[in-house]
């Protein structure tokens, strides 16, 4: 069992990033009332790709801001490079899983 890292703020909560994530719930909320109601199943997979592509983006523009706050934080604190780059390549390996 991987040990989980606890977050003491939350960095990646901007506007930007909640909005992305309100889409998606909205979508995935479409998608339940499209097959409640009995939608033609070409619509309902057209829905699935868009929520899929949405998921993309929202994970690399969390990965992007998780790398940037990374980098930052450890030059500020003075940590090994090999550290950040550890951490960043946890991050990009649990990224690219989900493809």
């Amino acid at each position: 069992m991987a040990k989980e890292k606890k977050v003491v703020d939350a960095p990646f909560a901007t506007p930007e990033m909640l909005a992305r994530i309100h889409k998606v719930i909205g979508q995935c909320e479409g998608i339940e009332r499209m097959v409640k109601s009995g939608r033609q199943i070409e619509n309902i997979m057209l829905q699935i790709s868009a929520i899929r592509s949405a998921l993309q983006r929202l994970g690399q523009v969390l990965l992007e801001a998780h790398i940037e706050s990374n980098v930052k934080k450890a030059v500020e604190q003075g940590e090994s490079a090999e550290a950040a780059f550890e951490d960043i390549a946890q991050a990009i390996d649990y990224f690219c899983r989900t493809k």
